[in-house]
């Protein structure tokens, strides 16, 4: 098989090269006409093909992967709006946190007189600013109980 073939493209490039001697030049230099209607023919044939399988499945995936993206930024817009919402409570949280930081008008003795008629004791207010605590952290890690939790309140 190999001698076959040796001989077959030894023989294709000897015919070449003496057409191009009697042409006066390589005949990819000077294609006949014969030569430029198959290789429009051939163009457009793959052209054809390409239109046909090609370019459907590539605009299929284009318009998949814009789609994806479209959807990413709606979703990125949303979790903005609600991190700003979350934002703006935490900050009315903190206010009113250093509203209620502040001595009352009665001064601390008022206060301890006040804390005294309500009957909570310093172990009652220690459980509840553990639990404001949890519920905190919580609410810092997860968004969806957060929301949860007040909507409970």
């Amino acid at each position: 098989m190999e001698p076959f073939l040796t001989h077959t493209l030894s023989s294709i490039v000897l015919a070449s090269t003496e057409v191009a001697e009697e042409e006066g030049g390589s005949f990819l230099v000077t294609p006949g006409v014969g030569l430029m209607i198959w290789t429009l023919l051939v163009f457009f044939f793959t052209l054809w093909v390409l239109k046909k399988f090609a370019f459907p499945a590539i605009t299929e995936a284009i318009d998949k992967r814009a789609k994806v993206i479209r959807e990413s930024i709606e979703s990125a817009e949303q979790q903005k709006e609600e991190s700003d919402r979350l934002l703006a409570e935490i900050a009315a949280e903190m206010r009113r946190g250093q509203e209620r930081k502040q001595i009352g008008p009665h001064g601390i003795e008022g206060d301890v007189a006040q804390v005294q008629q309500t009957g909570v004791t310093h172990h009652d207010i220690q459980a509840h600013c553990q639990q404001n605590i949890q519920q905190r952290s919580v609410c810092n890690t997860h968004p969806s109980i957060a929301k949860r939790l007040q909507d409970e309140r």
